[in-house]
């Protein structure tokens, strides 16, 4: 990070009902009986590109220090390997981000079976999640704050999920380096689980510029959630004061990656409100959730084609800062 300091302020606001009772284009293509729409928002020299594949964020540019513009999150070279993408760049997951063991969950005494795609746990919605969708345009927004509104209704059924569910996520530009992604969900008829989450990969410094490792992370938090067989929270929260897994003040994630078998990839409880700094390059994030926080530093696969860069390496980026409800049981979800 040395160089460059790039302030983000990512606000999720995460409106979402756990079990309940219940416009133009930058361009658009044809797959199917559906358009494929890219849409650009932008304030000055901050701009992000979203499609309607996915609600996919595909681009987020912005200067440094030095006014020098970069694109900080990863994605492909081309629109087709995102069709059938299973990092989940940039997306919108759901209907469930996460684990559910053994694609199976109660509900009043009922039953219900998702389709298993990790092995024998349904991982972020299932084999077609929300990811895996075309989203209409609900509302587009030019002008000072722009945004644009997605939404998508998961029929009853869809990956073995109980119930109609209308399903909105808004992107809106919110100042100078500075934006929202407000996600919504309403159940229709039936209770069903819904935990949303917003996929991006970061690196601050830029599209192929190195990888994170020595980037500065700060996570408020004081316990994160183990797991065990398969990836599914055992139920325990562990304190992370003297564990590698300790980022209350600001440390680099190569400082102790190797400590921890196959990379940070970890659920964290957050305490409570940042300090409000959002310096250096890291995205400074607020929360309406009583949830957990995605450590950034899962390692991404290796060999994957990057836009504008060769195939990335590993540890390219910081992985999904994602802002869910809390993780426990094994008939919940777990990290990724």
């Amino acid at each position: 990070m040395a160089g460059a300091k790039r302030g983000i302020l990512l606000v999720l606001c995460l409106a979402v009902v756990l079990v309940a009772l219940g416009s133009g284009g930058v361009e658009a293509r044809k797959r199917g009986k559906q358009s494929l729409g890219f849409y650009e928002l932008r304030r000055g020299e901050f701009s992000m590109v979203v499609t309607n594949w996915g609600a996919t964020i595909l681009s987020v540019r912005l200067p440094d220090k030095n006014g020098h513009i970069d694109d900080v999150v990863l994605g492909y070279k081309n629109i087709g390997s995102y069709v059938n993408d299973t990092t989940y760049f940039g997306a919108l997951v759901g209907r469930v981000a996460n684990r559910i063991a053994g694609g199976r969950f109660t509900i009043r005494d009922h039953a219900y079976h998702t389709y298993r795609n990790d092995g024998n746990n349904t991982l972020h919605g299932g084999h077609r999640g929300f990811n895996q969708v075309f989203w209409s345009v609900r509302e587009r927004v030019t002008g000072e704050f722009p945004h644009i509104t997605f939404a998508y209704r998961s029929y009853d059924g869809e990956q073995g999920f109980p119930g109609n569910l209308d399903v909105l996520v808004t992107y809106k530009i919110d100042g100078d380096c500075s934006y929202s992604v407000t996600m919504y969900a309403r159940p229709l008829d039936k209770p069903t689980p819904v935990n949303l989450a917003q996929h991006t990969y970061w690196n601050l410094r830029g599209h192929g510029n190195g990888t994170v490792l020595r980037h500065a992370v700060q996570i408020f938090a004081s316990a994160v959630t183990p797991v065990g067989r398969g990836l599914i929270p055992t139920g325990a929260v562990t304190p992370v004061a003297g564990t590698p897994f300790d980022f209350r003040a600001p440390a680099a994630p190569g400082a102790h990656i190797a400590e921890v078998e196959g990379g940070y990839d970890i659920n964290y409880v957050l305490d409570g409100e940042t300090d409000g700094q959002g310096r250096r390059r890291l995205p400074q994030i607020r929360w309406d959730v009583p949830g957990d926080a995605r450590l950034p530093g899962r390692r991404a696969r290796a060999g994957l084609p990057g836009r504008g860069v060769p195939p990335w390496p590993t540890l390219q980026a910081l992985h999904a800062l994602q802002v869910l409800n809390q993780q426990v049981g094994t008939s919940s979800t777990s990290r990724a």
